[in-house]
């Protein structure tokens, strides 16, 4: 069950909280790592005081999510590990083209229990999210952790939090190197603050790095 906390009670502010903190990676090049921008993105991050205290640094596999974990982790002084349920949300085919990129994600999006063959639907991944996060903050009771994470699945857990379905305006001005912190208690979730990346230099979103045949796919509606 993924509860979510409106409103503090005495009660729950005494019972041990978690801090999480969730980043998504930085800018990523052609190969599907960190470009020389992302890595400075997540080096701003680090060091903009955004984020405090962690001892711990959760990721996915892949090399956008772990390379930045990685960096975060020798800035913070932190331990990484990762978490093959922090995965992308999964689209089906390993290699897609433009114009087949475009038409998944604009039935994903224009249905968010829309699964592509061999994929998963947006709400597939939502609950997949919060039985893994759930899960390993549970472990860090009066703890601070850092989850990093793509951006698709960034804001599938904003919206698990806040409440209210994912719409793609809000996955296509996710930023790069941004951060949201959340607190957990008892199985339920406080939103701290929102997705951000203003402190940094060099400040990208989604919207700026899909090809404009996608954008404009997916905002034709």
């Amino acid at each position: 069950m993924f509860d979510l906390v409106q409103e503090r009670d005495m009660g729950s502010r005494l019972a041990p909280r978690t801090m999480v903190y969730v980043i998504t990676h930085g800018v990523t090049d052609d190969s599907g790592d960190l470009s020389e921008m992302g890595k400075n993105q997540v080096v701003d991050l680090a060091r903009s005081r955004v984020v405090a205290g962690v001892t711990m640094v959760y990721s996915s596999s892949a090399k956008d999510t772990s390379t930045t974990a990685k960096i975060l982790s020798k800035e913070f002084g932190a331990r990484t590990t990762t978490k093959d349920c922090l995965a992308e949300v999964k689209l089906g085919k390993g290699s897609l083209d433009t114009e087949e990129l475009a038409e998944i994600l604009h039935e994903m999006w224009k249905d968010t229990d829309y699964q592509p063959e061999n994929g998963e639907s947006l709400m597939e991944a939502r609950h997949r999210l919060a039985d893994c996060v759930s899960g390993f903050s549970g472990k860090h009771k009066g703890d601070s952790i850092a989850i990093v994470t793509h951006t698709m699945v960034a804001t599938l857990f904003h919206t698990l939090v806040k409440g209210g379905d994912p719409s793609v305006n809000e996955w296509l001005e996710m930023g790069h190197a941004s951060c949201a912190a959340y607190e957990y208690a008892k199985g339920g979730w406080t939103l701290v603050l929102p997705p951000d990346n203003s402190y940094l230099t060099e400040m990208t979103v989604v919207r700026d790095v899909l090809p404009s045949e996608v954008i404009e796919t997916l905002t034709s509606d």
